[in-house]
C-alpha cells in the first residue's frame, strides 16, 4: 500500500530488540531474513497495520489515517476491482507491480548478501529510532532514505 512498505519495516525491526530476530520474520530460524520470509511477513503486516478495524479489506478512510496527505489516486491504483476497499490480495498486488518489498529489502541488505542479519535490521531500526518529524510513516520514509 506505500510506496516502500516501509510501515512494516518498523514491525519487523521491532522484533529484533532483543538480539534475536522475530520468529515470524525467520520462520526458518536461520538466523537470517531470506527476500521470500521478508515479502510475506511484510506485505501481511503492512494489510494488518492499514485495516484498522480487522475486516480483511482496507477502506479510504482507514488509508487516510495511515497516510494522511497520499493521493487518493494511490488508494484507487490499489482498489483493482473499483469497490472502494482493497483486499489483502488487491494489497499484496500492489506491491508486487511496485517492488516495494524488493526495493526496502534491498536498502536494508547493506552487505547484498540476500539476507537480512541481526545487524542490518539493527542499524535500519536505530535510524528509525532517530526519525521525529512528520506521520509514522513519514518517520520510516526518512530512515530508509537514510540507509
Amino acid at each position: 500500500m506505500t510506496s516502500l512498505g516501509l510501515l512494516a519495516g518498523a514491525l519487523i525491526i521491532a522484533g529484533c530488540t532483543t538480539g534475536s530476530l522475530n520468529p515470524k520474520a525467520d520462520p526458518d530460524q536461520d538466523g537470517g531474513v531470506s527476500f521470500s520470509e521478508f515479502d510475506a511477513y511484510m506485505k501481511e503486516a503492512i494489510f494488518t497495520a492499514f485495516d484498522a478495524n480487522g475486516d480483511g479489506a482496507v477502506t479510504m478512510t482507514e488509508w487516510r489515517l495511515m497516510d494522511p496527505s497520499g493521493p487518493a489516486s494511490k488508494f484507487n491504483k490499489a482498489d483493482k476491482n473499483g469497490d472502494g476497499r482493497v483486499s489483502r490480495a488487491e494489497s499484496d498486488a500492489k506491491m508486487d507491480r511496485d517492488g516495494s518489498m524488493k526495493k526496502l529489502f534491498n536498502k536494508v541488505d547493506a552487505d547484498r548478501s540476500g539476507s537480512l542479519s541481526e545487524t542490518e535490521i539493527a542499524t535500519f531500526r536505530d535510524l528509525l529510532s532517530q526519525q521525529s518529524n512528520g506521520t509514522e510513516l513519514d518517520q520510516l520514509k526518512q530512515a530508509a532514505d537514510k540507509l
